[in-house]
């Protein structure tokens, strides 16, 4: 695999993270959930 290849898996993975972050925040008792979650760490 070459490096423009890689670097175009690694473009592809990070959109990929950030479109489910993004759909994940279009619902918002997911939002308050996680942050419960979270916050019950500490």
């Amino acid at each position: 695999m070459n490096r423009a290849t890689r670097q175009g898996l690694r473009w592809l993975l990070a959109t990929l993270a950030l479109a489910a972050v993004f759909a994940a925040y279009l619902n918002p008792e997911l939002a308050v959930d996680l942050a419960g979650r979270v916050w019950a760490c500490f």
